[in-house]
């Protein structure tokens, strides 16, 4: 049980968070693309998000929000959401169960499939 409670705490605290960034109004694209260039080079991965209600919106891994905010600051970037996602519990429990599947669609269980393969 030990073991478990550490596992999960340490997913938890992993650093697999993200920042999820939406910039106030209509953004150039040259301005978008300007700031997007300043946070990779500061080591952060961007991907936009396809919402299409949110189309300006990226999502940043590799860097906190406190500095997601000041390079946005530093390029004249106005942000109407600076957002950290974390992992969610369920995040964590699917991680963590990942490879122990009992049954999959069909309702065979994976005993069953691994032997039945080597028939």
């Amino acid at each position: 049980m030990i073991e478990h409670v550490a596992q999960v705490r340490d997913l938890l605290q992993a650093g697999d968070e993200s920042v999820e960034v939406a910039p106030v109004g209509e953004v150039p694209d040259d301005v978008l693309a300007a700031f997007a260039g300043r946070l990779r080079r500061a080591g952060a991965s961007t991907a936009p998000r396809p919402d299409a209600d949110r189309a300006r919106t990226l999502t940043v891994t590799g860097l906190d929000a406190a500095a997601v905010g000041r390079i946005a600051a530093d390029g004249g970037v106005t942000l109407a959401a600076l957002t950290t996602l974390r992992p969610s519990l369920e995040d964590v429990f699917l991680a963590l169960t990942r490879g122990s599947v009992e049954y999959v669609a069909g309702g065979a269980p994976a005993a069953e499939r691994a032997g039945a393969g080597a028939r």
